[in-house]
């Protein structure tokens, strides 16, 4: 009568399985991770787009670009923002040069000038895109940043009124103005004079004041 032995698994074989498996499950989670990725920077660009369509109706009709607050009282198209997908999602500009700044959860950062194609750079904060492509008032004095409404809002603090100075430790970015119009200085160190003469003015004939984030 024969006998049969059964052997079971060496834990060489079953180090070499479990090595398998890993490697499939890294492989798989930074497939997932990439796609992802490239599914928020479509969904990025779309809404990028939806607020070039948006101000260049506006141009088309006024000859000038929306300020902020006009951008969001005209509803020649509405705009429905990926809201899960960002941190931040920014409007600046002038009468004549508007741009969007934003960035995803992944940290990814892009911005937009209207017209023009979405650009990536991870160096740049949402609230200095006006300051990166240059666009600023008439006499010189930077242009208004504004955070569009729908995307999550930065946690800002409140530091000083008017011609008073914001105070605050380490490196800060900070805004002024109100009623949702602001200017924003990044990378200040300690503290900055919260006034017109600092900031430009974004809001003739109302009280404002500085926060930072």
């Amino acid at each position: 009568m024969a006998t049969y032995l059964r052997r079971g698994f060496t834990i060489v074989e079953l180090l070499i399985v479990i090595v398998i498996i890993a490697i499939l499950a890294a492989v798989t989670i930074a497939s997932y991770n990439g796609i992802q990725k490239r599914a928020q920077a479509s969904a990025l660009r779309a809404d990028f787009q939806a607020v070039s369509r948006k101000v260049l109706a506006y141009q088309s009709i006024n000859s000038v670009s929306p300020t902020y607050a006009q951008f969001q009282a005209d509803t020649t198209t509405s705009i429905n923002l990926s809201q899960s997908i960002y941190k931040t999602f920014t409007y600046c500009g002038t009468s004549a040069q508007v741009a969007t700044g934003a960035e995803l959860q992944s940290g990814d950062k892009y911005y937009q000038q209207v017209g023009q194609p979405a650009v990536q750079d991870n160096a740049v904060d949402a609230a200095g895109v006006c300051a990166k492509l240059g666009i600023t008032n008439p006499d010189g004095s930077a242009a208004a940043v504004s955070y569009i409404l729908g995307a999550p809002l930065p946690t800002w603090t409140y530091c000083a009124n008017e011609n008073q100075t914001c105070s605050f430790s380490g490196t800060r970015t900070v805004r002024y103005g109100a009623n949702s119009t602001y200017f924003v200085k990044t990378n200040v160190n300690a503290s900055i004079s919260c006034s017109n003469g600092t900031f430009g003015d974004p809001i003739p004939g109302v009280a404002k004041t500085c926060e930072y984030q």
